[in-house]
């Protein structure tokens, strides 16, 4: 039983009358096409573009990429642009943001000023109410009134 098993292998390692090298037909790309059988004609080739179609389409695809890239290019200067700006804008609004808390800090003592007026000016027509009836009497005592 194992000579038999062993005679089968052997056999079908043998090479075979159909499946020789005059039958095996090649494709387009050179490989072997071991599917081919003589009853069926082979398969037609792709019909390939001419030369002009394909340096057309090459054309078109190279200025196609040329517009993205000029897009590209447009966008990277608006960006450096919008940069620029915005950094300026930056400094702007730092530069507004000292300058409030500088007038703020200044009408604060100007309010502190204003109080402290407020006040000297109460105390000075107290004074002044307490000095006119003095004064009156000093004028007439000196003939001056």
């Amino acid at each position: 039983m194992a000579s038999t098993k062993a005679n089968v292998k052997l056999k079908a390692l043998q090479e075979h009358d159909y499946g020789g090298p005059e039958r095996m037909e090649t494709n387009t790309r050179g490989t072997k096409n071991t599917l081919a059988s003589p009853s069926k004609p082979p398969a037609p080739q792709k019909k390939s573009k001419p030369d002009d179609v394909v340096t057309a389409g090459a054309h078109a695809e190279d200025a196609s990429t040329a517009a993205i890239l000029a897009a590209i290019g447009t966008l990277q200067n608006m960006i450096l642009v919008f940069k620029a700006e915005l950094k300026q804008n930056t400094l702007t609004i730092a530069n507004i943001a000292k300058a409030v808390e500088f007038n703020s800090a200044e009408i604060k003592e100007c309010k502190e000023q204003c109080q402290k007026l407020h006040v000297e000016v109460k105390q000075l027509k107290e004074e002044n109410t307490d000095l006119v009836p003095r004064g009156q009497r000093g004028f007439s005592r000196h003939g001056l009134l």
